[in-house]
C-alpha cells in the first residue's frame, strides 16, 4: 500500500522524471520531503518484516 502511495505522488506531478528534480529540493519542497520519509518508512517496515514473520510463527 506504501509503494503505492509513492508511485501515485510521483505520477500526479505530470511528469514522473520530475520526481528526480523535486528530490533535489528538499529544503523547500513538501512534495521532496513525502517521497523520502516514505521511502525511509518502507525500507523500516520491510527490513522488520522477518522478524514479525517469526514471532508470529512462534506462536
Amino acid at each position: 500500500m506504501g509503494g503505492l502511495g509513492l508511485l501515485v505522488s510521483t505520477l500526479h506531478m505530470g511528469y514522473p522524471w520530475n520526481a528526480f528534480y523535486v528530490l533535489r529540493h528538499i529544503s523547500s519542497s513538501w512534495l521532496s520531503c513525502e517521497i523520502i520519509f516514505a521511502a525511509i518508512y518502507l525500507g523500516a517496515f520491510m527490513s522488520l518484516l522477518p522478524h514479525i514473520n517469526a514471532e508470529m510463527d512462534a506462536c
